[in-house]
């Protein structure tokens, strides 16, 4: 059987113990008040998110790197100088990085 199978029985058997069953509140009267729904956070939708924000931001810096990398090598003297690149977005995007991934170690001891 599939894994995916497997986890989306898992949702489902989950979603009806805190939803309950539809068919259940379909037999109700329109009369009754019915109470709010109860909200649940996906713990694992954060973490895949978070992962996301760490991957994307990885290729921004790699695609950087990349392209200030070839302005060096055109062999031409300031080529760097003339790319509009700033040693200070490097810096900035270093210490986001830095900070996102605390963020995630921060999330991954707490078992978050």
């Amino acid at each position: 059987m599939s894994l995916d199978a497997i986890a989306l029985a898992n949702h489902l058997v989950h979603h009806r113990e805190v939803f309950g069953d539809k068919r259940d509140a379909d037999v109700k009267s329109p009369s009754e008040p019915s109470e709010p729904p109860k909200v649940v956070i996906d713990p694992m939708q954060a973490r895949h998110m978070v992962v996301k924000l760490l991957q994307e931001r990885r290729n921004f810096l790699k695609e950087l790197l990349v392209v200030t990398g070839q302005n060096a090598l055109d062999g031409k003297p300031d080529a760097a100088g003339s790319s509009d690149f700033s040693p200070r977005f490097l810096t900035d995007a270093n210490r986001e990085l830095r900070r996102a991934l605390d963020w995630y170690l921060l999330l991954k001891d707490n078992g978050l």
